[in-house]
């Protein structure tokens, strides 16, 4: 450090100056190393808090797993109930809790959806909806933001 602060004449810096570089080094050394320190403490904080909710959803998945064939056992008792209602509720729940269980399953792939349409597409559609404002305009995003403000709702 005395060499990167030698005046034009070579000499090192001495005296009170020295002593107040070496004290504002120390500083900044220590402030760095409780910075590091810090910086440390939260990682293992966040990796141990990973670990925690990691096991947390692991448990959670196999009690509901666990939780499959009693479900099954209860829905198809509810089909064969005489109550209408109940016997169609039963039907839709065993599709959706097969979906629920199907995704929950560590050896299932995941059910791929359809493409999304283009961002492009769906706003023309919609623009062509609003009526222009003049016969022969072409609708805006502009327009169609002003026209669906001005609209009661239903």
């Amino acid at each position: 450090m005395d060499a990167a602060l030698r005046g034009p004449g070579g000499r090192g810096i001495q005296g009170s100056g020295r002593n107040n570089v070496r004290h504002c080094l120390e500083r900044v050394r220590d402030a760095v190393r409780q910075w590091r320190a810090v910086k440390r403490d939260l990682e293992a904080g966040r990796a141990e808090e990973n670990v925690w909710a990691f096991q947390s959803v692991a448990s959670l998945r196999l009690s509901l797993l666990g939780l499959r064939e009693r479900v099954a056992d209860d829905l198809t008792a509810a089909e064969r109930s005489s109550a209408v209602l109940a016997k169609a509720t039963a039907h839709v729940a065993r599709d959706l809790f097969a979906e629920v269980f199907d995704g929950l399953d560590a050896n299932s792939r995941p059910v791929g959806t359809g493409s999304e349409p283009d961002v492009e597409t769906v706003l023309d559609a919609e623009l062509h909806k609003a009526e222009p404002a003049a016969s022969g305009e072409k609708p805006t995003l502009d327009d169609l933001a002003n026209r669906s403000t001005r609209r009661p709702c239903a």
